[in-house]
């Protein structure tokens, strides 16, 4: 009887256990992706802002733009009211080195969830980086780069 109550235990403690490094693991997937979102975001804003706006899409801000099409992914699935969403907007405040504010970061995230849905970021997610985007795709970009920027000041 002992033996069998013994290995209940260990089976609960297994479950336990395996339950917490998934969700330790997620959590600290969101940060480092919110971390590699807000530099990115925080580059695109220092480029943009430092008033040449010539060449918006050159091939540094492409660049960002990929890393933030390719790590919004997983938001844009898990939405943004879950918990990885919150891990997320704390990885975002982190990277954009307090560009975007902590109270700002749950509505930046909200609009990062929708800029995930924008074909085009989606095209460039999806790409390998090989390949420079179309006039159209950039074109498909502009508005909603502009509607996430806008919200930092």
């Amino acid at each position: 009887m002992k033996r069998k109550a013994s290995l209940l235990v260990a089976a609960i403690a297994a479950v336990t256990l395996t339950a917490s490094c998934a969700t330790l693991f997620k959590s600290t997937a969101a940060i480092a992706a919110g971390k590699l979102v807000g530099k990115a975001v925080s580059a695109i804003y220092t480029a943009i802002k430092s008033g040449d706006l010539s060449n918006i899409f050159n091939s540094s801000n492409l660049q960002n733009l990929s890393v933030i099409a390719k790590n919004i992914q997983d938001l844009k699935e898990a939405g943004a009211d879950s918990d990885y969403a919150t891990n997320f907007a704390k990885g975002l405040v982190n990277g954009s080195g307090n560009l975007i504010s902590e109270s700002a970061s749950a509505g930046f995230t909200k609009a990062l969830c929708s800029f995930a849905a924008v074909p085009a970021v989606q095209k460039l997610a999806a790409s390998q980086g090989d390949s420079s985007p179309s006039l159209d795709d950039t074109a498909g970009l502009l508005n909603p780069l502009k509607t996430i920027l806008s919200l930092i000041e």
